[in-house]
């Protein structure tokens, strides 16, 4: 799963940072320490923090005219944003490519299995295992598209970070590379990209909660049934189920391998028959997994409740942060406050054009100051909590 974050600046400063995307092609902590670093710095520059230090002497840097201006501190901010821009760029261009060639091949394996469906006779597991298999796929196709999806989103806000990071160093003001005009597209294409990712930050925290709900249900269920599917009404071993309980070290069926791309259509009918004899006889097992399979699946449930939270608390804090710099870039298009239309001066909390400008981008800074310190921080929480879980279960036990 793709936990997505994000960027943005303000378009009158040269200080102004992004949020981090994290994609399975970049390290999470790195990219937190780095975030960490670059708004700390830009909400140093917002409040004018030690201005009497070398932080704010253009003399040390010693660019040439017209980027003569730029000081140490505006240095430290652009380099951070160039490594946004590297990384971001990357991520997103693999994400992009990788998911829809995945999404592709995932969609040709499911138009396999259901040429292959009709043809498993009427064995009660055999057409369970085709529909186990046959979900597994859909969700699989459905996961890589919208990866896919988001890899554009973050493809786009890293391409948006080579304007922020020349914005540092006074580029845009000495009218290269499209100026402030080419800046503040570069900002509404960061904010467009952000805004799709924010659907998929409360989308991903909802569908987290979702399954740690039955998770939790379904392991109090096999407690209480001894493995006698029969005899609780409504329960139904489909994919979710399947992967949950009838699988020790967790279900890895072939079409998530990284090699699945290259399989022509043979090889893809013989191995779903594999994988979907396999699936069959492991329905069997039930009765024998039902009682270890309780454990397994409350602590899955009780650990997806946490991360559903803690996707939350980053969807709060990356909307707070994009509406804070929407106002940067609103103020620009509707910069005359007494001829901006009602919605504009409402937007704005009926602030004047230079109070919104800074306000909101202060509070963009902040809140991604805080994200990357929560991003590091809560691996350290969730370990606390599972291991103080574990001693308070031992505990009782005794």
């Amino acid at each position: 799963f793709v936990t997505t974050k994000i960027i943005n600046e303000h378009p009158r400063r040269n200080a102004h940072d992004t949020h981090t995307t994290h994609t399975p092609h970049t390290s999470p902590t790195m990219d937190a320490i780095v975030q960490l670093i670059r708004n700390g710095l830009c909400c140093i520059k917002d409040l004018n923090l030690f201005n009497d230090t070398i932080l704010y002497d253009s003399s040390r840097v010693n660019l040439p005219s017209p980027l003569h201006e730029t000081t140490p501190l505006e240095v430290l901010i652009g380099i951070t944003q160039f490594y946004a821009f590297a990384s971001l760029s990357l991520s997103g261009f693999r994400l992009l490519t990788r998911s829809f060639g995945k999404w592709m091949t995932l969609s040709r394996i499911n138009d396999v299995a259901t040429t292959m469906e009709p043809k498993l006779g009427t064995s009660r597991n055999g057409r369970k295992a085709a529909s186990i298999c046959r979900a597994h796929i859909g969700q699989a196709a459905r996961t890589a598209r919208h990866d896919g999806i988001q890899g554009l989103c973050v493809l786009g806000i890293g391409l948006s970070f080579f304007w922020l990071c020349a914005n540092s160093f006074h580029v845009t003001s000495a009218g290269w590379i499209g100026g402030l005009p080419g800046l503040i597209h570069a900002l509404t294409v960061a904010e467009s990209g952000l805004f799709v990712l924010l659907y998929y930050m409360m989308r991903g925290a909802v569908a987290k909660w979702g399954k740690s709900l039955r998770l939790i249900r379904l392991g109090g269920i096999m407690e209480g049934c001894a493995g006698r599917w029969s005899v609780v009404d409504g329960l139904e071993v489909d994919e979710e189920v399947y992967d949950c309980v009838l699988s020790v070290d967790g279900w890895k069926p072939f079409w998530m391998a990284p090699g699945v791309v290259s399989l022509s259509d043979d090889d893809v009918t013989a191995r779903l028959a594999k994988e979907m004899e396999a699936v069959a006889l492991r329905l069997d097992e039930a009765k024998a997994a039902a009682r270890t399979a309780a454990d397994k699946m409350a602590q899955q449930g009780q650990q997806l409740w946490k991360e559903g939270w803690l996707e939350y608390v980053y969807f709060l804090l990356n909307f707070v942060a994009f509406y804070g710099y929407m106002l940067c870039v609103l103020v620009y298009y509707f910069d005359n406050d007494d001829e901006a239309p009602n919605y504009v001066y409402y937007s704005k909390f009926g602030m004047r054009n230079l109070d919104a400008d800074w306000r909101g981008n202060f509070t963009g800074d902040f809140m991604w100051t805080l994200e990357p310190i929560i991003i590091i921080a809560s691996p350290i929480w969730i370990k606390g909590r599972n291991q103080q879980q574990n001693e308070d279960k031992t505990t009782k036990k005794d």
